[in-house]
């Protein structure tokens, strides 16, 4: 990891050097205002700002990289100047293990955000780049690397004031927080990037805003304009930018969900945020009745399209269905051979439409609508962006659908699991003849234990399982030792006890029941070791047998056994409470006093 200190002398940054050096990480010291030393690889993988004190001289360029801050609390006025310079953190502990965490984890962060420029961005001849709107360029393709006349890793991690000078940065944190606000749309301005060795760059850009909703995903995309630019190529270049603000917009939105509901939604209101449409919709293939059925849409101002279920090939959405391509009505009064639906003029009012087709590789998903209320001034422009936020979408959408489907599978395999299981016990239960509800109870109880104790999620999943197969190794055990009506031989009870390992060998090589296992294996352990199979001892007794163990003899004491009469609920309480540090896990039996006394429904 290569890491500069910049610092306000080379012999004041020797303190952060050393913590480095502590944590295996080689740092390089640098006094700010001096010649600026150049890291053995592209770019500082971090920068650390010394500002324990104050610079005595005003950094007009900082090189490029992430940045941290240490901050002495006595000069907490030069957290502004941190925030300035683009310090994604402040850090007021200079130690060793805190240092090198926030390097590392800030480190791992902008590698993630040096993808964040989708490819279709970084192939485009446009000039782009992306602005996070506190910590400076983030992010940009090779045009815009060309325009400035400096290459990515000299750019990629600089804070504005380093591109653009103190003023000029300023000047343009407050356009961004005015477009991430909603106060203000695309917007042009002109620039002058200096950078050291290569001279002031003049150009002008567009600024628009990128996922404004939420403020830890907010970016400011720039598109800069040719040298010698003409009015028309600036209306193509807006046009381009809306394009582009959408495409970047659905490209972090859609990333971040995995279900197609979600996916839709995000969808439908990123178009109208940043497309100059009035509505959008999505309808999805029923394949029951090979029908379009409305799913999501926003902009309309009455209800009829939510109820709309229409064949492929009826209406603009189902002509780009059935061709299975993009489907242009510039003019909705002279659409030609396809057939408008009389509510989209007379209700809505719309005078355009645009409809791309939703596809998997190996089907169709559905189809996506757009539809302006004013004639296009663009409407290739509108073709061409409906085609590509089509096809993002699509993919966000089969594998949505994907990750349903192995859902679904999912739950079924784990039902068929449940249900075999469940069998086996029933056939345990008939053999020993016990009553119907027994091992439902015991999993019941153990599952609400185990849930007060903390668990969750597959660990609920695998002590239920555990609870209902506690007592399978018994089916290795003869009928006339298991059905006994009086107490059993030592000899018997010899026997008797090799029902553990029997459960064992016959659990053991079933790969779905790997974590419930401890179960019918360990739940005759002792807390004192006195126990069985292997005479395990306090913590060396595995937590689930430990979970189970209480709830085992609650429901055995509170219940008729051939040999005795069931306990009172208060004499099996007294018993468990005295075996407390012996017999069973203290934590565990404070848990289960705690919902018996809460939960009077859990007594017998």
């Amino acid at each position: 990891m290569a890491v500069l200190v910049a610092s306000r002398s080379i012999p004041g940054a020797e303190p952060l050097l050393r913590s480095l050096r502590a944590e295996g990480i080689e740092g390089h010291a640098w006094e700010v205002g001096t010649e600026l030393p150049g890291p053995e690889g592209a770019r500082w993988d971090a920068v650390i700002l010394d500002l324990r004190a104050p610079w005595p001289v005003k950094a007009r360029f900082l090189p490029a990289g992430p940045r941290v801050a240490v901050l002495d609390p006595a000069h907490e006025a030069l957290a502004s100047v941190a925030r300035e310079r683009g310090a994604r953190q402040l850090l007021h502990d200079e130690s060793p293990s805190v240092l090198a965490e926030a390097l590392r984890r800030l480190s791992a962060e902008t590698i993630e955000a040096r993808g964040s420029l989708p490819e279709i961005l970084l192939q485009t001849s446009l000039p782009v780049a992306l602005f996070h709107p506190v910590y400076g360029l983030e992010s940009c393709n090779l045009a815009f690397c060309e325009r400035v006349r400096a290459r990515r890793e000299e750019l990629e991690g600089l804070d504005l004031v380093s591109l653009f000078g103190q003023k000029q940065a300023r000047s343009l944190s407050g356009l961004f927080t005015g477009l991430l606000l909603g106060e203000r749309e695309t917007e042009w301005r002109d620039l002058c990037f200096s950078l050291p060795a290569r001279g002031e760059v003049l150009a002008e850009a567009s600024f628009s805003a990128v996922f404004r909703d939420a403020i830890d995903r907010a970016r400011i995309l720039a598109t800069l304009a040719p040298e010698g630019r003409t009015r028309q190529w600036e209306g193509c270049l807006e046009a381009r930018s809306r394009k582009l603000a959408v495409l970047q917009s659905l490209s972090l939105a859609l990333n971040e969900t995995w279900n197609p509901r979600s996916t839709l939604k995000v969808l439908v209101n990123l178009i109208l945020s940043h497309a100059d449409v009035d509505a959008a919709a999505v309808s999805l293939l029923d394949e029951a009745t090979m029908k379009l059925k409305f799913a999501e849409g926003e902009g309309f101002w009455g209800s009829a399209i939510q109820s709309r279920f229409s064949d492929v090939g009826e209406g603009v959405g189902g002509e780009a269905a059935l061709r299975r391509e993009t489907v242009l009505l510039p003019d909705l009064d002279n659409p030609g051979v396809t057939r408008v639906e009389p509510f989209l003029l007379n209700e809505e009012g719309f005078r355009a439409a645009c409809a791309a087709p939703l596809l998997a590789p190996d089907r169709l998903l559905g189809v996506l609508e757009i539809f302006s209320r004013k004639s296009l001034e663009a409407p290739e422009a509108l073709k061409e962006m409906t085609e590509t936020v089509a096809r993002q979408a699509s993919a966000a959408l089969h594998r949505g659908f994907l990750v349903e489907e192995l859902e679904r599978a999912n739950l079924e395999l784990n039902l068929a699991y449940d249900s075999t299981i469940e069998g086996w016990s029933r056939a345990l239960d008939l053999k020993c003849r016990e009553p119907e509800w027994h091992t439902k109870k015991i999993a019941e109880l153990t599952v609400c234990l185990a849930r007060r104790l903390g668990m969750e999620g597959k660990d609920l999943q695998a002590i239920r399982r555990g609870a209902i197969l506690h007592d399978i190794g018994k089916m290795g055990i003869p009928d006339a030792i298991l059905t006994k009506p009086g107490p059993l031989t030592e000899e018997e009870w010899k026997v008797m006890r090799l029902h553990p390992v029997y459960a064992l060998q016959m659990l053991q090589p079933i790969g779905f029941l790997k974590d419930s296992v401890a179960i019918p294996y360990s739940h005759h352990e002792r807390w004192d070791g006195q126990g069985y199979p292997l005479g395990l001892r306090g913590e060396g007794i595995p937590f689930f047998a430990r979970v189970f163990s209480v709830v085992d003899v609650w429901v055995s004491l509170t219940a008729d056994q051939p040999y005795r009469k069931a306990w009172t609920p208060e004499r099996a309480l007294a018993y468990i409470r005295e075996g407390s540090g012996r017999l069973f896990d203290p934590l565990v039996v404070q848990a289960f006093l705690e919902m018996i006394e809460s939960e009077p429904g859990k007594n017998p």
